[in-house]
């Protein structure tokens, strides 16, 4: 078997794979890296979509967090809400306000966890090695070489970060809407009634 170096090895090598096969006699069989190791790249794919799925599962529970956090304020500030109503704020201040709120743990949340990831995604090889370093013994590794790659290949895709930023920010707002309507809708006679 003859390896080929090539200038782009994560590009398309449909092209190459068919000019080396014209040039060639019809008993040389050309391969990508990606036909050879399709398993091991299915797997990645598996994990991709895996760990996706999670992230979706660990924003979900952040947006109940959020609603329930902002359902409790409503709870716990009904006399406010009421008094505000009574001096004659208008109940689409009210459901901007908690519309906001919902906007702003959204927004710290968001920051926070995108910033965490870029900086855990960016030396997850540097952080590999720290715990290959601290935990082995005898100089070894902690989990064979060849179970796993070097060193990962990190590229950030802006794109996406931006994407999942949003849809976190529009989720985070979505979830405080209910409470923000129940808020608004509080009646001021009901609530002086029962202080």
């Amino acid at each position: 078997s003859v390896g080929i170096k090539v200038e782009d090895p994560y590009g398309d090598m449909s092209g190459l794979v068919r000019s080396l096969e014209d040039l060639f006699p019809r008993n040389w069989h050309f391969h990508t890296w990606y036909e050879l190791e399709k398993p091991m790249y299915k797997s990645f794919q598996t994990t991709r979509s895996l760990l996706t799925f999670i992230m979706g599962i660990i924003m979900l529970v952040g947006i109940f967090n959020i609603s329930a956090a902002l359902t409790m304020a409503v709870l716990e500030k009904q006399q406010e809400i009421a008094v505000l109503k009574g001096i004659g704020v208008d109940t689409g201040t009210i459901v901007i306000g908690f519309l906001f709120a919902g906007f702003l743990c959204g927004l710290i949340g968001t920051v926070w966890g995108i910033s965490a990831g870029l900086l855990l995604s960016v030396n997850i090889n540097e952080l590999l090695r720290g715990l290959d370093l601290l935990f082995s013994r005898g100089g070894g590794s902690v989990i064979p070489k060849e179970y796993y790659l070097e060193q990962i290949p990190v590229t950030v895709n802006w794109a996406r970060t931006g994407i999942v930023a949003a849809v976190s920010l529009a989720l985070s707002v979505l979830a405080s809407i209910l409470p923000a309507i129940k808020g608004a809708g509080l009646s001021v006679m009901e609530v002086m009634r029962r202080v």
